[in-house]
């Protein structure tokens, strides 16, 4: 029942526009006590784990591309992991080391790992 209950609440909390709950949520009781044993009251104090994820727009993909056109590999990396919510990059280019300059030659993919 704890575990339902904490489902419900976390997923109905308000979050920031572009959020997503990936996997469970986990419910630990950290402290219990009885505050009013005549009525059945008890007090707990619950902590809530889950992992959200960005989902990232095409206008935000468009922007991360124009980011790194034209850049090496090593300047494009740099530059991806310094934008706020990406964790990890990789980059295959298929003509030498550097980006295309020209931004429609350029895909990004998104991968989630749910752990």
């Amino acid at each position: 029942m704890l575990h339902r209950l904490a489902t419900q609440m976390i997923t109905h909390q308000p979050t920031q526009t572009g959020y997503t709950l990936l996997g469970n949520v986990t419910a630990s009781v950290i402290h219990a006590t009885i505050s009013n044993p005549n009525r059945g009251i008890a007090k707990l104090t619950v902590k809530l784990d889950a992992t959200y994820a960005y989902q990232i727009t095409p206008g935000e993909k468009q922007q991360l591309i124009k980011l790194i056109a034209g850049k090496s590999k090593s300047s494009a990396l740099h530059t991806l992991l310094s934008q706020p919510g990406i964790q990890a990059a990789s980059i295959r280019c298929t003509r030498g080391d550097t980006l295309p300059h020209d931004p429609s030659h350029i895909t990004i993919s998104m991968l989630y790992n749910v752990v």
